[in-house]
């Protein structure tokens, strides 16, 4: 990763890269081993998350932490997605890209810190990933965005290319399909 940063000439270039690159290699590994369930396979796409950065550095800069984190998230999936579909034709599997998005624990929200403080017990918690896995995608991306990367609703409909009223309405029903939905298994 060092040799493809150093390799870019201008200084200042270089320095804004080292420091996205230092800020989200973590958070770019967890979120692509959500896909591909493969912590050595994730460490090789952040190498091409970087690269894409770098192609597209001017969409970088000049933009706040929040852009940068919704295009960081679109690269990441983008390189997770063709990299599941390149393992595949290696593979001559026929498979389709999976439904759901296992998340590393670390990408949880740290719900000691909330207000609320939730505790949920690790039972509830794996229903409740299961349930929002079970979602339809346009549901299940808002709630993702919103819970998990604690995104705001104007920003989540930015990220879309939505409307903010969508967004809502969106984050209502999947709430309501997650209420119908785990009723029985989360309040036993």
């Amino acid at each position: 990763m060092i040799e493809l940063i150093m390799a870019i000439e201008n200084e200042s270039d270089r320095f804004f890269v080292s420091d996205i690159y230092t800020r989200y290699e973590k958070y770019i590994k967890k979120f692509i081993y959500g896909y591909l369930k493969n912590w050595d396979y994730a460490e090789d796409c952040v190498h091409d998350v970087v690269e894409k950065i770098i192609k597209n550095l001017d969409c970088f800069k000049g933009v706040d932490e929040k852009e940068q984190t919704r295009l960081v998230i679109i690269y990441s999936r983008s390189v997770a997605i063709s990299f599941y579909r390149h393992r595949q034709v290696e593979n001559n599997l026929i498979d389709e890209m999976p439904e759901e998005v296992e998340m590393a624990d670390n990408c949880m929200v740290d719900y000691e810190n909330c207000p609320e403080k939730i505790i949920m017990s690790e039972e509830n918690r794996k229903i409740l990933h299961d349930l929002v896995n079970g979602l339809p995608d346009i549901y299940r991306d808002v709630v993702i965005l919103k819970y998990i990367h604690n995104m705001s609703c104007i920003d989540i409909a930015n990220a879309l290319s939505i409307k903010e009223s969508a967004v809502s309405t969106r984050l209502m029903r999947a709430k309501q399909m997650l209420l119908q939905r785990g009723k029985e298994d989360l309040y036993d």
